[in-house]
């Protein structure tokens, strides 16, 4: 046999083919199929399956914010903040939908607190102001005065608590017919409504409504425009428990004998008169008068001997009240209107001595 290369027979390796000489050479090229609309979705399908948790995370954080906006229902409150809350809430979930939030779950986070915020007042406001059915008529809320006019005591308990229904021009107030009107400007909110907005600071705020004390041809009260405020800032708001306490005037600004109406308040005065004229002329006495010279914190001591008539009267007035049990219930009706930043162990020491520590 001649000497030379020498033929093996090839070897299939791959898709190539190799000679006998070791030269690669490319084998036949493989036929492929047209994608069919199948493949499409199919690999559609695929892609999508890349952002499908990132998807699931959103719709759920979009549920989770649609309850937190709307999934609490509103409890008891006035009509007008009821609606001023829907409107909040509203237009929250339109920020979201228009994306506000997506990447600014912060600032969801502030507004949601503002909302829950308005919720928890105006819900406050309405117990406080309105009362629940177990009230016992000692109280100043609506459910207390629907009480006291059911009763007939609407007068005694006033004057109980050191007071006379009546206004500053001496007319005598109906407390019932004085709440009643009350209580329809505040289930309105006591805001115009049209004129709700919210402003550059996030806040929902409206134009107050002033009562011009003026009636249209119907018999309802005419209101002109007031300052634009916190909707829950409000005056009326801020007057809590006390919103449905009609216009009153104090018995201590008078003399006991101008304004006891009944044998208990007479008897009393007359009793510590009595003291007063069987005292003996050089005898000190202290009351209540800022306007001497000699005052000292607005109290002035004397001898009986120098008093005028109406000294006289002021220091009878002076003991009435440091001396019957009356006086706590009149601190305690006024307590909170002279001294609103006062601890709760400050009231009672001034409900109880009419004084407290600083």
């Amino acid at each position: 046999m001649p000497q030379g290369i020498v033929y093996m027979p090839q070897q299939q390796r791959g898709n190539n083919q190799v000679s006998q000489a070791g030269v690669g050479v490319q084998a036949p090229a493989q036929t492929f199929r047209k994608p069919t609309l199948q493949d499409g979705v199919g690999d559609a399908m695929k892609k999508d399956a890349l952002y499908a948790e990132r998807i699931k995370a959103a719709m759920d954080e979009r549920q989770k914010q649609n309850e937190q906006l709307y999934g609490a229902k509103l409890g008891a409150m006035y009509d007008g903040h009821r609606e001023a809350v829907t409107f909040y809430r509203d237009h929250l979930a339109q920020k979201w939908k228009s994306g506000a939030y997506y990447d600014n779950p912060e600032g969801f986070s502030q507004d949601l607190a503002k909302l829950n915020a308005y919720i928890d007042t105006a819900q406050n406001y309405y117990i406080q102001s309105y009362g629940d059915p177990n009230v016992d008529g000692s109280g100043f809320t609506m459910q207390d005065t629907m009480m006291r006019n059911t009763q007939g005591s609407s007068r005694e308990f006033y004057e109980e608590n050191g007071f006379m229904l009546m206004d500053e021009e001496g007319n005598p107030i109906d407390e019932f017919d004085w709440a009643q009107d009350r209580l329809d400007f505040v289930n309105e909110g006591g805001f115009f409504r049209t004129k709700m907005r919210i402003n550059e600071n996030g806040e929902l705020v409206s134009t107050m409504k002033i009562d011009t004390g003026m009636r249209d041809e119907n018999g309802m009260p005419i209101y002109q425009e007031g300052e634009e405020m916190d909707i829950f800032q409000m005056p009326h708001v801020m007057d809590g428990a006390r919103t449905f306490q009609p216009d009153m005037t104090s018995i201590a600004s008078q003399t006991l004998f101008d304004v006891a109406a009944d044998d208990e308040y007479q008897d009393q005065a007359a009793r510590i008169q009595d003291s007063l004229i069987n005292a003996a002329p050089d005898s000190p006495v202290t009351f209540y008068d800022p306007s001497d010279p000699e005052a000292v914190d607005g109290y002035v001591t004397k001898k009986v001997g120098d008093l005028s008539e109406e000294q006289q009267q002021q220091y009878i007035s002076d003991q009435y009240w440091d001396n019957n049990i009356t006086t706590q219930k009149f601190r305690r009706v006024v307590v909170d209107d002279l001294f609103p930043t006062l601890s709760k162990e400050q009231r009672q020491q001034f409900i109880e001595t009419g004084e407290y520590e600083a």
